[in-house]
C-alpha cells in the first residue's frame, strides 16, 4: 500500500520514518531533507532486499510531485511493501520552509 504524507506531517514524524530520496546524488548533495538516504531511482532495485528489511517505515522523496508519486510505485513494487509518499517532494518541502540539509551524497552502501 502506498499512501501520501504532506510535506509537514513528514517533518513531524522525521524520527518515526526513514527518508528515501529518488534523486541522483548530485540533486540530493546540493539539497536534500535532513537525515534522507540516496537511493537513486535506477539503483532501487539494487538495494530493495536490504530495505524491505528495515523495522521502519519507508518514505519516498523525488523533485516534485510527480516524480515523487511515480517513484514512490517502483519502490513500493521492488521492495514488496508499503511506503510513504512525500507529497510534493522537494519542491513542496522547499516550498513549505522546512529545514534542508546539503552534505556529501551518502548511500545505503
Amino acid at each position: 500500500m502506498r499512501l501520501k504524507m504532506d510535506v509537514t506531517l513528514a517533518w513531524e514524524r522525521r524520527l518515526e520514518v526513514m527518508f528515501i530520496d529518488v534523486r541522483s546524488p548530485e540533486a540530493w548533495a546540493a539539497g536534500h531533507v535532513p537525515g534522507a538516504r540516496n537511493v537513486p531511482l535506477a539503483d532501487v532495485t539494487k538495494y530493495a532486499s536490504p530495505l524491505a528489511r528495515l523495522m521502519i517505515e519507508l518514505a519516498v522523496v523525488g523533485a516534485d510531485e510527480r516524480g515523487t508519486a511515480t517513484a514512490a510505485a517502483t519502490v513500493q513494487r521492488a521492495l514488496g511493501v508499503g511506503v510513504w509518499e512525500v507529497a510534493g517532494g522537494l519542491e513542496a518541502w522547499r516550498a513549505a520552509g522546512l529545514p534542508l540539509a546539503s552534505l556529501p551524497a551518502r548511500s545505503c552502501a
